[in-house]
């Protein structure tokens, strides 16, 4: 499947726009075992940035958000509907 990268900007744009209580990104990777495809997830940026500190310790970054900030994990997950609503909007407006 080809990725259109118009949709692939807007919504990174929207995601990086959204104001809940965390920050939010849209990071991608490329795919080892299909070479020329990305994989994009959305998630809060606070776990990209720990994630390095997170490898020196040799914990999963998930773990150790949960156990350096045991408070985000909530305020991460009340941002989701909010979120897809923010997302759904950018789109509707087309």
């Amino acid at each position: 499947m080809d990725e259109n990268p118009e949709i692939i900007s807007k919504i990174k744009s929207a995601v990086e726009a959204f104001e809940g209580n965390v920050k939010w990104v849209m990071v991608g990777h490329c795919r080892d075992s299909f070479p020329g495809t990305t994989n994009w997830m959305i998630c809060p940026k606070l776990v990209i940035d720990v994630s390095e500190v997170a490898r020196e310790v040799r914990v999963p970054a998930e773990q150790y958000v949960e156990e350096k900030y045991p408070d985000f994990g909530p305020l991460a997950y009340a941002d989701l509907s909010g979120l897809a609503e923010h997302l759904k909007a950018t789109f509707s407006k087309e």
